[in-house]
């Protein structure tokens, strides 16, 4: 009797451990969005749970991808404990950038797309990373990416000689851009047009300036007493220190011809009254101006400020 009851004890602890061995997962989506759990399609999200939940998932690591036509799948690995519900969130989609490349070395003429960057290089061979987006491998005269979601960007790009140049970029909504990056030099140059003979002799086209803020120029405006002195006219905020915030924001400056801060734009920040500070700081800056070919331009440019507590 005792024998039959110690097999009872053993199969019920052993049921009890196998059934130990699954979790869940809560999919917290926007609705008609498919899921996939290690490749596999797992079912559609919907307005019932706000997305989807998975039962009976083996315990350990798994890979759980989303999907929307037309957009970038979002993928993560997450792993599963038992008994656990684990939730997994889904962020708003990007748009897939459709990449192409046309024309050869020869070609002289440039069509810019409306929402698009373009991309030539000397050489013309090179890799394209943005790492918000991915990787590329650039092997024409003209690298096309379509689609480009508004936003600030920093882009890297590098050759088989281990040169490697990064490059901050603003793509607008309604409004293009169109690169060359010249690895000889070291540096990224905004064009409008490029002569066809020989690729160095880039020029910009004469336009009205009058409202036009460059994304780069052959000679970028400089803070009047370097960067130190926005950073000496920098107030830390009570809230921010009362909080401990510590951290960079990003300030986009419009400075025109004669190196005046006309207006700024918060890139990326932090809050607590410190995208403000940084903003003021910028604005009572003298910079040098920008020049195109001598001459003095509008220019934007991308200045990190930082806060850090004693």
């Amino acid at each position: 009797m005792l024998k039959y009851f110690l097999l009872i004890l053993i199969f019920t602890f052993q049921f009890e451990i196998i059934s130990q061995q699954y979790g869940f997962i809560q999919i917290k989506s926007e609705p008609n969005i498919e899921i996939y759990l290690d490749d596999e399609f797992k079912g559609v999200t919907d307005r019932k749970y706000d997305g989807l939940i998975l039962e009976n998932i083996n315990i350990g690591y798994h890979i759980i991808e989303a999907r929307k036509e037309g957009y970038t799948p979002q993928k993560a690995e997450i792993n599963i404990e038992s008994n656990q519900v684990f939730l997994f969130q889904v962020n708003p989609f990007i748009p897939k950038i459709e990449i192409k490349e046309e024309g050869e070395k020869e070609d002289t003429e440039i069509n810019l797309k409306v929402g698009s960057l373009i991309v030539q290089s000397i050489p013309i061979e090179c890799t394209i990373t943005i790492p918000s987006l991915g990787t590329w491998m650039k092997k024409k005269d003209k690298w096309i990416a379509d689609k480009i979601a508004e936003g600030y960007y920093k882009i890297i790009f590098s050759n088989s000689n281990d040169k490697e140049i990064t490059f901050d970029l603003n793509i607008y909504e309604g409004k293009e851009t169109h690169l060359l990056v010249n690895f000889l030099n070291r540096e990224v140059k905004l064009i409008s047009n490029v002569s066809s003979d020989n690729l160095t002799d880039y020029y910009i086209n004469p336009i009205d300036t009058s409202s036009t803020y460059f994304l780069t120029a052959e000679e970028m405006p400089e803070p009047i007493g370097g960067l130190s002195s926005i950073q000496s006219k920098v107030i830390y905020p009570i809230e921010a220190k009362k909080d401990k915030i510590e951290g960079k924001v990003y300030i986009l400056a419009f400075i025109n011809e004669r190196g005046i801060v006309t207006k700024t734009q918060v890139l990326k920040g932090l809050g607590f009254g410190l995208d403000e500070s940084a903003s003021n700081a910028i604005l009572q800056t003298k910079f040098t101006p920008g020049k195109i070919r001598g001459k003095p331009v509008k220019v934007q440019v991308s200045i990190p400020i930082m806060f850090k507590l004693n």
